[in-house]
């Protein structure tokens, strides 16, 4: 057992429940998807009302196939939109397991905010899930008809849905992609990002239970979305590998301490501040990985989403200057 003295005892009692759950890891994806959705129904942050949510179709450019998108609009909006990419390790996770999510990061920050439900290998394996970020975020940014400010256009994500927006503004990984953006983002929003498949840091090693996310649960997303063992060397799978990261926007990154990304998070920061980008990161101390999946049950947990959305709200205002 690793240590988690330091974390909230309401949200380490849910995630010991959760881990302890008996064969989660021999499931096949098609139906942890369903046990994470049953999850976030039973332990995740209560729902907050919006002045409207619109369901988009969007086509792909690589497939004769579409995705579904969520159009969320706060009741008061502040301005600047964000297009955001759940996480699961591209193996699970999607519009439901997010919704309560994206309903506060939206309600507190006054952002709308467009969730893209790409799609989950093993059936759409790397890069199928980068290219479908891509051709969503292309088509977002060329339609006028939503009806949104696109002047202040961003991308966010937890987790792999963090690692996907963070390519979304790397020009030169894009080209060993099928898809390129045809525009770049003015900020982006990076929540405890998923930057290195190798699992050789630190924190890798450290939680290998009792936790949401723990080492095992990221091996076995790794087996999944990757096709060979040695594409953890890709710098399009290990965002910290790439040497070509000069074309971010302003970011924010947002790390936990009892997370096995941890380390990886912070190594990207600093990768990104010797590129001489703007990054703005904060460290939560008290919190794990996927926190907002106990917000039912942790106060904690609600209130740093509370103040994930504030400072959603803070940054997309100061990437304006």
């Amino acid at each position: 057992m690793c240590n988690l003295k330091g974390l909230e005892v309401k949200q380490r009692l849910a995630a010991k429940l959760l881990d302890s759950l008996p064969g989660l890891l021999t499931l096949p994806p098609s139906v942890f998807r369903k046990v994470a959705r049953v999850v976030e129904r039973l332990s995740g942050l209560p729902k907050v009302s919006m002045k409207s949510i619109t369901s988009l179709r969007i086509p792909l450019s690589t497939c004769d196939q579409s995705i579904n998108a969520r159009l969320y609009q706060p009741q008061k909006i502040s301005g600047g939109t964000l297009v955001y990419y759940h996480g699961g390790g591209c193996v699970v996770g999607g519009l439901d397991t997010h919704d309560r999510l994206i309903r506060y990061l939206a309600h507190y920050s006054g952002v709308n905010i467009i969730s893209v439900e790409y799609r989950l290998a093993p059936e759409a394996k790397f890069p199928d899930p980068i290219n479908d970020a891509i051709d969503a975020w292309n088509w977002i940014v060329s339609n006028e008809d939503l009806n949104i400010g696109l002047s202040s256009l961003g991308v966010a994500g937890d987790s792999a849905g963090a690692y996907l927006a963070a390519i979304i503004s790397l020009r030169e990984e894009q080209n060993k992609l099928a898809v390129q953006a045809v525009r770049l983002p003015d900020f982006q929003f990076l929540i405890y990002p998923m930057v290195d498949l190798r699992g050789s840091a630190n924190s890798y090693s450290e939680f290998g239970s009792g936790l949401i996310l723990t080492n095992k649960l990221m091996d076995y997303f790794v087996k999944h979305y990757l096709t060979a063992p040695e594409q953890v060397n890709d710098s399009l799978a290990s965002l910290v590998l790439s040497n070509v990261l000069s074309s971010s926007p302003k970011t924010y990154v947002l790390t936990v301490e009892y997370d096995p990304l941890r380390d990886s998070g912070f190594d990207f920061v600093n990768k990104l501040r010797g590129e001489n980008i703007d990054v703005v990161h904060e460290h939560l101390h008290d919190c794990m990985h996927a926190f907002p999946t106990v917000g039912r049950v942790s106060s904690r947990a609600r209130e740093a989403t509370v103040e994930l959305a504030l400072a959603l709200k803070d940054f997309v205002k100061y990437s304006q200057n």
